[in-house]
């Protein structure tokens, strides 16, 4: 059975946390599974072979998607193609799981809605089911959007969002028992134990490019501020004895930022880039504390239970902090140096509540159960195959 991830990388840290975990549920299956994984810039082919991922090609040239024309292919010369290059076609796709993370709504202005649409059902055509697996979605403005999504949320198998907003964008667009709500399945990694990447007792500095983008509907107000904020929480740290720390989760798109972080403070704070996303999510373990734009480096500190605070560009941080009882820790664009001291003592003096232990308890029983609903879907469809095969 060939499963498609769709939605992920190496480059983002936080998409390539999903990856692993995906792998890591798709090994609890009785299905012999391989995955396929699309090239790109940030999926380059080695790092694909580290998952033994076959490699899906997609027959799209700008706006003209030709991916219908695989079905139509001769299934020898796809075999050959397979067999021969680790080469499949959408066509040779038995299952997608779409782990875009966010990817569909108004601040990602392009087709992606369009190609979406088409692929997941000419998947319903074909009898193969097509599964989004926990992430952000909305809000949807645009009608031809709004229209095309209503078919195809219908047509998946399951659509899982990860918080009440997205659930409320996608219920707008379709009231149906396939859309249900779960948290970030990421929090059932756990990275192994090992020797620190830091000496000292350390605070992380979690930068975001897209803080400073277009697609941050308060722009404006961050413009001139997302650097100063980001220095308030370094100075705090340095004065309650903590060396702060600038971790690079996605690379390129956050290199300015990380870099003008590093001019104004020089040797008093340090910088990390590490390559695996397991290493990534262990050096936010075992931070004091932990200031992040990037909702997985969120995800990673609140479920390992490590003091965190917020920048936000989208809803999906404000809901998460909200499904922990950690609002207040969302910091805005104008917060002042005492500002920042009472959330750094705060957040550190949280991190043992009850309540909030209890919840990371809880979320990780709700993405066991999510995924058990995955491997009923993998399960169902292997038998049909097997079924269809024989007759």
């Amino acid at each position: 059975m060939i499963i498609e991830v769709k939605g992920v990388q190496f480059v983002n840290k936080g998409a390539e946390l999903m990856l692993l975990a995906v792998v890591e549920n798709l090994r609890r299956t009785k299905s012999k599974i391989v995955i396929a994984l699309t090239p790109s810039r940030n999926s380059p082919y080695l790092k694909r072979c580290e998952h033994l991922a076959l490699q899906k090609v997609s027959l799209r040239k700008g706006r003209f998607d030709f991916n219908f024309l695989s079905y139509w292919l001769p299934k020898g010369g796809r075999r050959w193609l397979m067999d021969s290059l680790g080469i499949v076609l959408e066509a040779d796709i038995d299952m997608v799981l779409d782990a875009s993370g966010f990817a569909y709504g108004d601040q990602w202005r392009n087709d992606s809605v369009r190609y979406l649409c088409s692929e997941i059902l000419r998947f319903k055509k074909n009898d193969k089911p097509y599964i989004f697996l926990p992430q952000a979605f909305g809000p949807f403005s645009d009608k031809a959007d709004v229209k095309r999504l209503n078919k195809c949320f219908g047509s998946a198998a399951h659509v899982f969002v990860r918080d009440e907003a997205s659930l409320q964008f996608v219920k707008a667009v379709i009231d149906s028992p396939n859309v249900e709500l779960f948290p970030d399945f990421t929090n059932l990694l756990n990275p192994s134990k090992g020797l620190g990447f830091i000496d000292s007792q350390y605070s992380l500095v979690i930068p975001n490019g897209q803080m400073l983008s277009s697609r941050n509907l308060s722009n404006s107000q961050w413009l001139g501020n997302y650097i100063r904020v980001l220095g308030k929480f370094i100075e705090v740290s340095l004065e309650k004895g903590y060396l702060p720390v600038v971790l690079n989760h996605e690379g390129k798109i956050d290199d300015e930022i990380c870099s003008a972080l590093i001019e104004s403070y020089g040797d008093r704070i340090s910088y990390l880039e590490l390559d695996n996303a397991l290493d990534v999510k262990r050096a936010i373990r075992d931070s004091a504390i932990v200031f992040s734009s990037r909702f997985h480096g969120c995800v990673s500190a609140l479920t390992q239970k490590v003091p965190c605070l917020c920048t936000s560009w989208s809803h999906k941080y404000e809901l998460l902090f909200k499904d922990y009882n950690k609002d207040k820790f969302v910091v805005s664009h104008n917060v002042s140096h005492s500002d920042m001291v009472e959330l750094f003592q705060a957040a550190m003096q949280e991190k043992s509540n009850e309540a909030y232990l209890a919840r990371c308890e809880y979320d990780k029983d709700k993405s066991l159960q999510m995924w058990s609903k995955v491997h009923a879907v993998i399960e169902h469809y292997s038998e049909n195959r097997v079924e269809n095969q024989v007759s």
